[in-house]
C-alpha cells in the first residue's frame, strides 16, 4: 500500500464534488511543490519526536533534503504536545497510521495514512480521536465537516474491536502556523452521524467513481484539483464570472472605489481564477521544461539566494579574521546577516566582502515562468540543452 490511491482521503473534498478530478486523471500524481516538500517533512520530524527521537538538521523529501530550522520544530511542537496529551490517556494510539476502507459493490480503492489515531474508554463511554497536522500557512483548514478527517475515522474503526466501538469522535485539526489554540479547531459527532455521513455522502460518490462518471463541477475545490489547468468546465465558469465583475470595454475598476459587495464579488472570482491560473501556469512550466514552445514565454531562472559553500570552514575563517564578532555572527545563519554584523569594521579592517566572496555560493531554486521580454535570459530546455552542453564541452577541450 505505497502506492496513492486515485481517491484518497487527502483529496475527498474534491472528489466528493467533482467526479472528473478521478476518472479524467487516473493513476497522475500531484507534482511535489516547496510547500507540499516543507509539509512533508515537517511529519517526519513530528513522528521523530512523538518516538523519542530528535529532530535531524535535514530530512529527505520527495528525493530532496529539506532543512528542519527552528521554526519548524516549533511549529510541529504544538501538535506533538497535544497528541502526546492523548498518549498517555489512549486505549489505542497509533501515527501515521495506514487505513484502507472496503465497501460491498464498490470497486474504488480508497486508502491513506492518517497522522495520529487515538482511542480511549471511560466508565462505559468510548471515544475515538483523529488528528490531523496540517503544516501550511496559506490556506486555513477546518475540522468542521472535513471528509479527510471521517475517512480516517472510518478506517480507524476496523482497528477496534467490535464491542469497542466509540460513542463520541473527535476531529481535530492543527495548523500551527494559521490558528492558535488546536481545540478551536475541532469538529464532535456521534457515530450514527459518521455512518449516516457514509451512507448519504461517501458511498454514492465512490459510486459514481467506479462507474466513471466523468461530469466536472468546478467549484472553490478546483485550487488543488491536478486537472484545473485543462479543465474546460472550471475555464468557462472562471471566464464567466469574470465577465461579470469586469466590463471589458473598460479598464479594471480601482479597488478603492468598489463597495462591500462589490469587493466580496471580486474577491470570490479572484479565488476561482486563481485555482485555474495556476494550474494553466504549471501546465506551460511542465511543457517548456520537455522542450515545447508557447509562444510569447519562456523559463528563466529564479532568484538565486546567497549560501555557503561549506559552512565549517566559514566558521573557521571567521574565526581568524573576526573573532571578537564570532559569537554574534554564530546567531545568524545566511551570508547577508553576517555582512550586516561586519559592516562597522569596514573602516577600520580589509573590506569584509572579500573574506566572504569565495565562502558563498548562489544557487537557484528553480524556474519560474516569465514573459518573453523578461530581461533574465531564457532556460534551455529538452534535447536543444544536451546540444548546447555538448558544445559547450568540445570548445572547452
Amino acid at each position: 500500500m505505497t502506492a496513492h490511491a486515485d481517491a484518497s482521503p487527502s483529496t475527498a473534498s474534491i472528489w466528493l464534488q467533482c467526479p472528473a478530478s478521478v476518472t479524467r486523471a487516473r493513476g497522475r500524481v500531484r507534482r511535489p511543490s516547496v510547500y507540499t516538500s516543507e509539509g512533508s517533512a515537517a511529519h517526519q520530524v513530528a513522528e521523530m519526536i512523538i518516538h523519542g527521537l530528535l529532530p535531524p538538521e535535514k530530512v529527505m523529501v520527495d528525493g530532496g533534503e529539506v532543512e528542519v530550522d527552528s521554526c519548524m520544530v516549533d511549529a510541529v511542537d504544538r501538535y506533538v504536545t497535544y497528541v502526546e496529551n492523548l498518549k498517555r490517556q489512549a486505549d489505542l494510539f497509533l501515527t501515521e497510521a495506514r487505513i484502507k476502507l472496503r465497501f460491498r459493490g464498490i470497486k474504488e480503492p480508497l486508502f491513506g495514512t492518517a497522522d495520529t489515531i487515538a482511542y480511549w474508554r471511560k466508565a462505559r463511554t468510548g471515544t475515538l480521536e483523529i488528528v490531523d497536522l496540517k503544516y501550511g500557512r496559506g490556506v486555513f483548514v477546518s475540522a468542521i465537516g472535513n471528509p479527510q478527517l471521517r475517512i480516517y475515522a472510518l478506517g480507524a474503526l476496523d482497528l477496534l474491536p467490535k464491542d469497542k466501538m466509540p460513542n463520541n469522535i473527535r476531529l481535530t485539526v492543527i495548523q500551527p502556523r494559521v490558528t492558535v489554540d488546536p481545540s478551536e479547531e475541532c469538529e464532535e459527532i456521534s457515530l450514527y452521524q459518521l455512518f449516516d455521513w457514509r451512507d448519504t455522502v461517501l458511498q454514492p460518490a465512490l459510486q459514481r467513481l467506479a462507474a466513471d462518471d466523468k461530469s466536472e463541477t468546478p467549484g472553490e475545490h478546483c485550487r488543488w484539483c491536478v486537472r484545473a489547468g485543462e479543465c474546460k468546465t472550471l475555464a468557462d465558469m472562471a471566464q464567466q464570472k469574470a465577465m461579470v465583475v469586469f466590463n471589458p470595454k473598460t479598464s479594471t475598476p480601482d479597488a478603492s472605489g468598489l463597495d462591500d459587495k462589490q469587493l466580496a464579488a471580486v474577491l470570490d472570482v479572484a479565488e476561482l481564477l486563481t485555482a485555474w491560473i495556476g494550474q494553466v501556469r504549471a501546465e506551460a512550466s511542465q511543457r517548456l521544461e520537455h522542450g515545447g514552445v508557447i509562444p510569447g514565454w519562456k523559463l528563466a531562472m529564479k532568484r538565486s539566494p546567497r549560501r555557503w559553500v561549506d559552512a565549517d570552514k566559514a566558521r573557521e575563517v571567521l574565526k581568524l579574521t573576526y573573532p571578537a564578532l564570532l559569537d554574534e555572527m554564530l546567531k545568524l545563519d545566511t551570508p547577508a546577516a553576517v555582512e550586516r554584523v561586519l559592516k562597522p569594521t569596514i573602516a577600520t579592517k580589509s573590506d569584509p566582502a572579500s573574506i566572504l566572496r569565495p565562502l558563498i555560493t548562489n544557487q537557484s531554486s528553480g524556474t519560474t515562468l516569465v514573459r518573453e521580454d523578461d530581461s533574465r535570459p531564457a532556460v534551455l530546455t529538452g534535447p536543444k540543452s544536451v546540444f548546447q552542453q555538448l558544445k559547450e564541452s568540445l570548445d572547452v577541450d
